[in-house]
């Protein structure tokens, strides 16, 4: 019980930080959109989704077998070991990226950007920087500093936001704005070496076990880029094909609707470090009895989240954006916030994969996943335009979903309750209804119904027993 305890504990600061750091975006949003053109906006989100994409090509899945290997180390020699592996070549591969970007940063900026050069020349050192955060943020997991991943994370977001808000507001558009991103992320990721440097010290002599690391992290690749592709390529594909503006459109629509992702925050961070520390020490009962309440936790929050925000986009987008961006997006955002739900659905899913080492499994499904959402996207886009996009993006994430359960179902099952599912779909389903009938504009009317809504889908879940006792003791740790 100690350990759910500690796992609770450290899931319910996750989440605490995961909704600051969302909150941080929601101010950043309206920023950007009322201030930027919207063509600068669709600039600014190809840099975002740029950002997100070369890291995970680039580290090789390294940090992510560092977690999975460095979970029950005890000593600090294989500590030492397992993280200066992970940084050195990391850096070497990163630092070659982000030369190579800066060298062709002409061809680059003419094809993505509009012919600014200097953003992609920022881009590149961001890309250095971001990568070397994955790597520390793996480390501070992977030692189970809950407390401390959490204080980067927040201020990680805080500093993106005042600087980015600092340049923006001043005048200095989307260079500023790119450029505040390079400031904030310099610094975080020194603050972190420093940190970690004056825990465990510094070694170079440690390379040793990058073999091992490889074999764990290299099919993670397909895995990554797959992904990226799902989640990130529509904007290049919508830049490319209706041009840099309909991005700008596109963007928040997709930034809210992904909010139901971001409820997996927390237990994402929490899953594999405990998960990979139950399976090494045989303790097959704490894997499936986590396993099982994650999923319960996740499916009780994401079903009303998606419809919530399926009802109420329109006026979010409102509050956050301009009128021309609430009506192109708020159509698409039903379709993304349930992507977000697969996609939430499918990290729990894909842990007992992990778990075992058959990551190549992973590769497989989002390599499939992308050729699906690059086809149907070319095949949608230039004729329904952004919700064509929305569409490709829900078939691609259902069919890793779909894939993730059939396996990981069979290689570690666990408990799926069907009935605690019907139950929030019924008490969803009467929450919508002060939504629908009630009119709302504005932000304090919008999240007054909001809460007003929850509150209803909370007493009903309630009285329904939908969570049983046992259960209710692992989410009061949560709180």
């Amino acid at each position: 019980m100690n350990e759910y305890r500690a796992f609770a504990r450290g899931t319910g600061l996750i989440a605490i930080i995961s909704g600051l750091t969302q909150f941080s975006a929601f101010i950043s949003l309206p920023i950007l959109t009322k201030t930027l053109s919207i063509e600068e906006y669709g600039i600014w989100a190809i840099v975002i989704i740029s950002i997100s994409l070369i890291p995970r090509i680039v580290m090789f899945g390294l940090p992510g077998a560092m977690i999975r290997f460095l979970a029950a180390a005890k000593t600090k020699d294989d500590i030492l070991k397992g993280f200066y592996t992970t940084l050195f070549y990391v850096s070497i591969s990163t630092l070659a990226t982000s030369v190579l970007i800066f060298l062709s940063a002409k061809h680059l900026a003419w094809v993505f950007f509009n012919g600014n050069a200097t953003i992609v020349k920022l881009m590149a050192g961001i890309i250095l920087f971001e990568s070397m955060h994955f790597v520390f943020s793996a480390y501070f997991r992977t030692r189970q500093r809950v407390r401390t991943y959490s204080l980067f994370t927040f201020l990680k977001a805080y500093l993106n936001l005042s600087i980015i808000a600092y340049f923006v507001l001043n005048g200095y558009g989307i260079v500023g704005a790119v450029f505040g991103l390079f400031i904030s992320g310099s610094i975080v990721a020194a603050i972190e070496f420093l940190l970690i440097a004056r825990e465990i010290g510094v070694s170079f002599k440690y390379h040793g076990e990058i073999k091992k690391y490889l074999r764990f992290g290299m099919p993670l690749i397909p895995a990554n880029l797959s992904n990226w592709i799902v989640n990130s390529s529509d904007r290049y594909l919508i830049g490319l094909i209706m041009g840099v503006s309909f991005v700008g459109y596109y963007a928040p629509a997709y930034a809210l609707g992904m909010i139901v992702a971001a409820l997996i925050t927390p237990l994402n961070f929490m899953l594999m470090p405990f998960l990979s520390k139950y399976y090494d020490e045989r303790n097959m009962k704490a894997v499936t009895e986590t396993l099982h309440y994650s999923f319960k936790f996740f499916i009780g929050l994401s079903i009303p989240a998606v419809v919530g925000l399926s009802l109420l986009s329109r006026q979010f987008l409102l509050i956050l954006s301009r009128e021309a961006i609430a009506s192109a997006g708020s159509s698409i955002v039903p379709l993304i916030a349930a992507s977000g739900m697969a996609f939430g659905l499918y990290v729990i899913l894909s842990q007992p994969v992990i778990l075992l080492k058959k990551t190549k499994i992973m590769g497989l499904l989002w390599t499939g996943a992308a050729g699906l959402n690059l086809l149907i996207n070319l095949v949608l886009i230039p004729g329904l335009g952004i919700l064509g996009a929305a569409i490709a993006t829900l078939i691609a994430f259902s069919f890793a979903l779909g894939g993730i359960g059939y396996f990981s179902l069979t290689l570690i099952p666990f408990k799926v309750d069907f009935g605690f599912i019907l139950k929030v779909l019924i008490a969803s389903a009467f929450m919508s209804i002060p939504i629908i009938e009630i009119p709302t504009s504005g932000l304090v009317q919008t999240v007054v119904i909001s809460l007003f809504a929850f509150l209803i889908y909370a007493s009903l879940i309630f009285v329904m027993k939908g969570i049983k006792k046992d259960e209710v003791l692992f989410f009061k740790n949560l709180l």
